[in-house]
């Protein structure tokens, strides 16, 4: 009696291409899963939050435990804010009136126009409310900003853009 040959593997059959298909998905989902955990982590390791009012980052306790720079005016609206505990670095958005422009400076040096492009400018990563980079400064955007150097417990740069009533923070 003779053993019957086994057929030979179909490498297009219906059960290789489910297989393939199995192993398709399985590998796509890992990578997927890698690809998301830094942008996980850095919301993790930098929590932001957005208060439409002084009151309400006041009320939520942002000077406090979100790294809120004391330099933002009790009139100040649209105020985001992020903290990177492990770098020590925050920042933080707000929008100003132009009548405080002043009394918000006053104390801070002005960074001459032909030292802004010379500013370092860490990212906090991808936020859609964070446009200043050191790039930003060195082209036609840094001319019309108006950059200072913020001295004391909120060691930092604080640019005002006077066109829109923003204002960028970032410590050093």
């Amino acid at each position: 009696m003779t053993e019957p040959t086994p057929a030979p593997l179909d490498h297009y059959g219906p059960a290789m291409r489910r297989k393939n298909l199995l192993t398709l998905a399985v590998v796509a989902t890992a990578l997927l899963g890698a690809a998301l955990i830094p942008a996980t982590w850095r919301k993790v390791q930098q929590p932001s939050a957005f208060f439409a009012t002084y009151v309400e980052a006041q009320d939520a306790r942002a000077f406090e435990e979100r790294g809120l720079p004391r330099l933002v005016p009790p009139s100040a609206t649209d105020i985001y804010v992020r903290d990177n505990r492990d770098a020590n670095q925050r920042f933080a958005r707000f929008t100003y009136s132009a009548a405080e422009a002043p009394s918000l400076t006053r104390g801070m040096r002005r960074v001459p126009q032909d030292q802004v492009d010379n500013v370092m400018v860490p990212t906090p990563g991808w936020s859609r409310w964070w446009p200043i980079t050191s790039r930003t400064l060195s082209g036609s955007q840094g001319e019309r900003l108006e950059v200072y150097e913020v001295a004391g417990a909120d060691r930092g740069y604080l640019a005002l853009d006077p066109r829109t009533q923003q204002a960028y923070f970032w410590s050093r």
